[in-house]
């Protein structure tokens, strides 16, 4: 069929369903499209994972068992990730995290509160950011990521 194809995934699923399928159609499996246009396998593909930024404060605040912990999470969320612009860090420090009525919300609804504050448009690296030293890339995945772009090493 003479095609590129690019697949995007945000679900857990992605070893045990979308790259096992890559696999068969590869291989030659007689399924769906391949059987109607007498596809006999071929090809190859590159499977990689975005690498985390906020996402892994969230992975963070998810794994809290309590308050307590959240708020001790609070501090190295606001020295290591990036915080919504809007987000008065002293205020909810000193104030709210600590009131009364906020301990008194079901922990869920704490944690919503938290993740709420993580700037979600630093979820995941920027390629712009591959040589930031805050990202902590390993050098082989800058130099993946380089050549998977056909970037010029800066």
């Amino acid at each position: 069929m003479n095609r590129q194809y690019i697949g995007v995934e945000q679900m857990d699923y992605i070893e045990s369903v979308a790259v096992e399928r890559l696999k068969k159609v590869i291989c030659g499996e007689q399924g769906d499209i391949s059987k109607s246009v007498g596809w006999n396998g071929g090809g190859s593909f590159v499977y990689m994972e975005l690498a985390k930024k906020n996402e892994r404060a969230a992975e963070l605040i998810f794994s809290c068992k309590n308050l307590d912990e959240l708020v001790k999470i609070f501090d190295m969320l606001n020295k290591k990730y990036f915080l919504h612009y809007n987000v008065r860090v002293k205020e909810f420090r000193n104030e709210i995290a600590t009131s009364e009525k906020f301990a008194a919300l079901p922990l869920e609804r704490q944690k919503e509160m938290f993740i709420r504050m993580l700037d979600l448009n630093h979820l995941y690296v920027n390629v712009s950011d591959r040589h930031d030293a805050t990202t902590r890339l390993a050098q082989n995945d800058i130099t993946f990521t380089e050549d998977f772009y056909r970037l010029k090493n800066d």
